[in-house]
């Protein structure tokens, strides 16, 4: 919270920051901060990290179970959080193909 409120001080515009600037400062706080946090197996971690994927993507929780496959059809072009998009399919891609992860890998 404390860097979102610094990040919001140095906005030049305060209004244009919390009606949406907010989400590129909060996506890269998830990708200092969160995602190198994450590291396990697919029985450990699998289910989070598609969970995660999804609201990168979209900006919700997801409804309906997602799949760690289904992560790869994701588009970060558009995503809420497109740089934590992006790690998270370079993570689950890794995760499907080795059965664990971890942020540096």
């Amino acid at each position: 919270m404390r860097y979102l409120k610094v990040c919001r001080h140095l906005s030049e515009d305060p209004t244009a920051w919390d009606e949406s600037n907010w989400q590129q400062d909060l996506d890269d706080q998830a990708l200092q901060k969160l995602l190198p946090k994450l590291h396990g197996s697919t029985g450990r971690i699998g289910d989070l990290l598609a969970k995660l994927a999804y609201y990168c993507e979209k900006g919700i929780q997801p409804t309906a179970p997602v799949t760690l496959k289904s992560v790869a059809d994701m588009h970060a072009e558009h995503a809420k959080f497109p740089k934590s998009l992006r790690k998270l399919k370079s993570m689950t891609s890794t995760l499907l193909d080795e059965q664990f992860v971890s942020f540096v890998h």
